[in-house]
């Protein structure tokens, strides 16, 4: 065998490339290549969106948001069922619920939330005059809500043209 032939030298020439005098600066660009695949997949963390945010102005987080809601949930807001609009789970919109509560509260699912106390109409009540019974019968009515746990969010009653109103009255 030729000592001086390429090929003779060869186990030295690679003892020498893994010696790192020319594997490393080659080495270094392959392995980042090989993570950054992995890199660009880890999850980053994300910013939470404005309408999220309660520091952030009232319109803004309003405008946010309605922007991010396609129009088939614009449009379910607009109405609802069973004493409720829909909830939005995509964007963590929740549920509204109602009762009747002019005489007391009812409504809900299946038009019931248990018994409810019955107060006078309203015509009723406005002919005492008596704005602090009216105001009595107001807290009685949130108290009750509030003790049924049914999770109303609004109370409705009528309160236009009050004698033309059939509760009760």
């Amino acid at each position: 065998m030729n000592m001086h032939s390429p090929t003779a030298n060869a186990p030295h020439r690679l003892r020498r490339l893994w010696n790192g005098k020319l594997v490393a600066p080659l080495a270094l660009p392959f392995f980042m290549a090989l993570t950054a695949p992995v890199q660009a997949q880890s999850p980053q963390p994300t910013a939470v969106p404005r309408y999220k945010n309660p520091k952030s102005p009232f319109e803004k987080r309003v405008t946010d948001l309605t922007g991010r809601l396609t129009l088939d949930e614009k449009i379910s807001l607009l109405n609802g069922s069973n004493f409720a609009i829909l909830p939005v789970p995509r964007l963590g919109v929740p549920a509204v619920r109602f009762a009747d509560a002019g005489q007391g509260v009812r409504g809900g699912e299946e038009g019931t939330h248990g018994p409810a106390t019955a107060f006078p109409s309203g015509v009723a009540m406005a002919a005492t005059w008596n704005q602090a019974l009216i105001g009595r019968v107001g807290e009685a009515i949130g108290v009750e809500s509030k003790n049924k746990g049914i999770g109303v969010h609004v109370l409705l009653g009528p309160a236009v043209n009050i004698q033309r109103s059939p509760l009760g009255g």
